[in-house]
Order: C-alpha cells, then structure tokens, then sequence
C-alpha cells in the first residue's frame, strides 16, 4: 500500500485482502472434527454471534481446504415472530470493519503489517 494525497498517485497504488483461515483453533490442521473451527464473536449489537467454517449446508468442516462458507449465526436480542405472511429484509452492515496496523513509528517510515476485518454485522427485519 502506499499513502499519498495527490490524484496522480492512485496508480501505484496496491490493494490488499484478507483471507479468514481460522476462527478459533490455532491453525487449518487443528479444526475440531465436528465443530468447523467454531468460534463465539460476541455481542454483534443485535444479539450474540457465532461463526462456524461449513464444507455444504449440512456439514462443518474439518480443516481449511474442504471450508467452503461461513455459517454466521445470531441469537437476536429482541426474537422476531414469523408468520404464514412475514417477508424479510436482511442487511448487512461493515462500519467499522476494517483495521490497518503499523508497525514503526509515525515519523520514521512507518510500515503498514496487517490489514484486518472485523466480525460483520446482520440485520434481519420482518414486515
């Protein structure tokens, strides 16, 4: 990544990702045969989350490789009723959701060592 506050800049500069390889276990070979890296994130600020690695709809997985999606699920604060006729708007909001760390000083080149992301938060509405 390199910083700057002129337009003529943008083209050297790098884009970075993020790529979630545990939640909770200490590594991809150390998942817990049967709970796909389980890990409880908290209070989401609509409820308490957990997230869960899946390798199909039905299946945790066991190490990185056979991780397919992430199973995010949210024990709501205020529990919604559903009826025959609810619809749903579900949102997703990232406020917040990213982190930059530097390692180095302010003034003596500082270096940028990470980029990070925070858990997400969903939101699930009824009308």
């Amino acid at each position: 990544m390199q910083c700057s506050n002129t337009e003529a800049d943008m083209s050297q500069a790098e884009f970075s990702y993020k790529l979630v390889y545990v939640n909770n276990d200490n590594g991809c070979n150390s998942f817990d045969e049967f709970d796909g890296d389980r890990a409880d994130v908290g209070n989401v600020g609509n409820g308490e989350a957990v997230s869960r690695f899946m390798q199909s709809a039905t299946l945790s997985a066991t190490q990185c490789n056979n991780a397919t999606s992430i199973l995010w699920t949210i024990d709501l604060t205020t529990p919604l009723v559903v009826t025959d006729t609810s619809n749903f708007v579900l949102n997703f909001r990232t406020t917040d959701a990213v982190s930059i760390d530097f390692n180095g000083g302010a003034i003596a080149n500082p270096r940028i060592v990470k980029v990070g992301a925070d858990p997400i938060q969903a939101y699930l509405t009824l009308n």
